[in-house]
């Protein structure tokens, strides 16, 4: 059966279904978001996708105008995504765990990401439709049908504890947030959360200095992920990443940490 939609937004609840969620919420398991835009003119059309780990359970469709001298400096998309996203999650009791969204989106809205961490709480999950994580006939696709496989492809980057997949690529590399793709924040975000000018100064001091300087930063470890020092690594390549210092995590391979423990109880 087809899902009533009013005004290009997401299906109205019926009353028996809000009694069932109400005794379902605590049993309700995650569920994740498509997003996907296609710019036509003076406006942008918005496509959103509600995927639990196996269906599709809704979808909405929005035209926003892109020159509005009333939203000037402001970001429409990352405005109505994150509203939509709330309101959703609201009146379905429901809550988003990741959101998949194509690349081009992020220069079209480029405080999105940022926005859906931050605000919602939601890890956004960007994949590039001109690379392997999507298909060569992205383009022919449906904006709605474009939506549904950015929540598919979204689920595909969370393991068992909802959080994202680590990989470890090409000679130990440790491929932190699903291979860079889950992107929760830019370098402006740091800048104005976590420090004063003058830090934030300094840093960009030493940081241009090991650009200019064209320095590389490795850290060797035995293990990809687990307790503090794991986590302050994935933390610092993404930072780094962010200003564009050359840092990189590696994990040790199996032969040489035996080796390497070896030395150390001689």
């Amino acid at each position: 059966m087809p899902l009533s939609h009013t005004d290009s937004g997401f299906s109205n609840l019926s009353t028996g279904r809000q009694r069932r969620l109400s005794r379902a919420a605590e049993e309700q398991g995650p569920i994740f978001l498509g997003i996907a835009a296609a710019v036509n003119g003076d406006t942008v059309s918005v496509a959103l996708a509600a995927h639990d780990q196996t269906y599709l359970l809704d979808y909405a469709i929005e035209h926003l105008p892109l020159e509005d001298d009333s939203h000037e400096g402001e970001d429409i998309i990352a405005d109505y995504v994150v509203q939509k996203v709330e309101d959703y999650e609201h009146r379905n009791l429901v809550k988003f765990i990741g959101a998949g969204l194509p690349s081009p989106l992020t220069k079209i809205s480029p405080t999105l990401c940022s926005r859906l961490w931050l605000d919602a709480d939601i890890v956004p999950i960007v994949l590039s439709p001109k690379g392997k994580d999507l298909s060569s006939r992205w383009e022919e696709k449906e904006l709605d049908e474009q939506a549904d496989s950015m929540a598919r492809k979204c689920v595909m980057n969370f393991g068992p504890s909802l959080v994202p997949l680590l990989q470890v690529g090409f000679r130990g590399a440790v491929m932190v947030d699903a291979g860079f793709r889950a992107q929760i924040n830019r370098a402006e975000d740091h800048q104005a959360l976590t420090c004063s000018t003058a830090t934030w100064d300094a840093l960009m001091h030493y940081a241009g200095q090991l650009k200019q300087k064209g320095t590389k930063i490795a850290f060797f470890s035995a293990t990809p992920q687990g307790g503090g020092v794991a986590l302050m690594r994935h933390a610092l390549v993404r930072f780094c990443r962010l200003i564009g210092v050359d840092l990189s995590c590696s994990k040790a391979a199996p032969g040489r940490l035996q080796k390497y423990s070896k030395c150390l109880l001689e």
